[in-house]
């Protein structure tokens, strides 16, 4: 009985998975006949001249550390942006939906930014804060006038693992509580600190990380809201 019911239990789940790539099959096509044309783009971009496909994924692989991955079998390969465009090495578009991990707020190659970059890069590219440069100042008090209430003060830091190192320690230092609780499956930064409430296994590894973490997943939190 028992190999009887594994068997038509076979049979129907592989007649369901037939049933759903056929679906499947003919939704793709659907869409795919009913995707929009692009607007038209000022933009023609230059040719591509860095290695190729192929190179690229073997230097990827062997030395690139496997954590820094792409969610894709072939991930598209972009070597230039003009706006909300963004182009491959063939010369492809894309309508760019993502905004570099919401980084490029103002689009791609903007000319304000260009420019400002430029006259920049002639003068000084880089300097320490142990000594003072207007732009830093300039750029902090800009960026306070933003903020609500007594929010005045900020630490500029040079990615997301150090900000939320330094989120961390201050909410401890000013609440006086030490536990934190973190989404599952969350991914917040790779530095010793930070990585205790990353709960993702594609970054973590097998190492102690700091007490006083707790995992939860979103369901938990809002049955007990």
């Amino acid at each position: 009985m028992k190999n009887l019911i594994k068997t038509v239990g076979r049979f129907l789940c592989t007649d369901h998975q037939q049933k759903l790539k056929n679906v499947s099959s003919q939704t793709v096509v659907k869409q795919t006949q009913d995707i929009p044309k692009l607007p038209n783009c000022s933009l023609t971009p230059r040719p591509y001249e860095g290695p190729s496909y192929e190179k690229l994924e073997k230097i990827k692989q062997q030395h690139v550390i496997q954590c820094i991955r792409q969610y894709y079998k072939k991930p598209l390969l972009l070597h230039e942006g003009h706006g909300q465009w963004l182009f491959d090495q063939n010369g492809n578009r894309y309508l760019d939906m993502f905004g570099g991990i919401v980084t490029v707020s103002v689009g791609h190659s903007h000319p304000k930014v260009n420019e400002a970059l430029r006259k920049q890069m002639e003068k000084l590219w880089h300097t320490t804060n142990i000594y003072m440069h207007p732009k830093v100042y300039e750029y902090a008090e800009k960026l306070v006038q933003k903020f609500p209430g007594k929010l005045k003060v900020v630490y500029l830091v040079n990615s997301g693992s150090e900000a939320n190192d330094l989120a961390m320690l201050l909410a401890r230092i000013h609440t006086k509580n030490y536990d934190i609780i973190s989404f599952r499956n969350a991914y917040h930064g790779m530095s010793p600190y930070v990585m205790g409430i990353t709960a993702h296994s594609t970054w973590r590894f097998e190492i102690p990380v700091m007490q006083g973490i707790h995992h939860v997943s979103k369901t938990l939190l809002l049955t007990l809201g």
